[in-house]
């Protein structure tokens, strides 16, 4: 049901390993973090609405015709309200550099998280797979199959 489609997500978002062997506890500080940065990127985001709004503003003053002008205090309050926020996203620069720095290393591990995903969706999600362990010959499977790793490794070793 409903619970089933989440883990197989959020085995997604965080590794069939990391999530599903984890209690409760775990899965709430995971939670927690994946919200908390959710949250800081949604406030970065909000201060480039906020500065594009407030360098509009000043255009808008600026290059238009005197008579459709908007009135200053109307450019005062915006960007006022964009020299604020730009203030508030100052006193959080510590965990904006934090996060910044998280996905600049956590961008490394993306393309092979995709190809995981889609060479082997069941498995990345956590569920049981069934796979042979044998050919036919009786050779072992692991000794025959390389990843995806193996590959690059080969492609980009002297």
């Amino acid at each position: 049901g409903a619970r089933g489609s989440v883990d197989a997500l959020l085995n997604l978002l965080f590794t069939a390993s990391r999530w599903k062997d984890a209690d409760a506890a775990t899965r709430q500080k995971l939670l927690a973090k994946l919200v908390a940065k959710v949250s800081l990127f949604l406030e970065i985001l909000t201060g480039f609405i906020i500065a594009y709004d407030g360098v509009s503003a000043l255009s808008d003053y600026t290059l238009s015709p005197v008579g459709a002008r908007p009135t200053m205090l109307s450019v005062a309050k915006r960007a006022m309200c964009a020299y604020l926020y730009f203030n508030f996203l100052m006193v959080r620069r510590k965990k904006i550099s934090s996060l910044v720095s998280t996905l600049r290393g956590g961008a490394v591990h993306v393309p092979g998280r995709i190809l995981d995903v889609l060479l082997e969706p069941k498995r990345e999600m956590g569920f049981e797979v069934d796979s042979d362990d044998e050919y036919e010959d009786g050779e072992d499977v692991s000794s025959q199959k390389k990843g995806w790793k193996d590959y690059a490794s080969m492609a980009f070793s002297p």
